[in-house]
């Protein structure tokens, strides 16, 4: 939990300063929350949060395994969040968000 909360903190800085670093370590810390919440739960929270994290570095670094590692946590967190689950409309606009993202990136590699 500590880590994520360490995370939330590092990306409201990140929106107010636009510092890469403080976004880069986020993303650290929402991946050493994930590997604690996969084993006591709110792993769809967590694979949420790192993956918005990621689509926001692939858009600062044009980079598509960035955009690919947001977009198979997002695919996991629909396994999780199932037809049904009050949270599932978010990971379903969420994925969209970032094919769309990977798909313009592609457009951009590709002209």
């Amino acid at each position: 939990m500590r880590s994520n909360n360490k995370a939330n903190n590092l990306i409201r800085r990140f929106r107010q300063t636009h510092k890469l670093e403080d976004l880069e370590e986020a993303i650290s810390h929402y991946k050493a929350a994930l590997a604690v919440r996969a084993l006591y739960g709110a792993r769809s929270t967590s694979l949420n949060n790192l993956a918005v994290a990621l689509v926001e570095l692939s858009r600062r670094s044009h980079k598509i395994e960035d955009v690919d590692e947001a977009i198979k946590c997002y695919r996991e967190a629909l396994v999780i969040r199932h037809p049904g689950h009050p949270d599932r409309h978010t990971s379903l606009y969420n994925i969209s968000a970032a094919l769309l993202d990977r798909s313009d990136e592609h457009e951009i590699k590709t002209i």
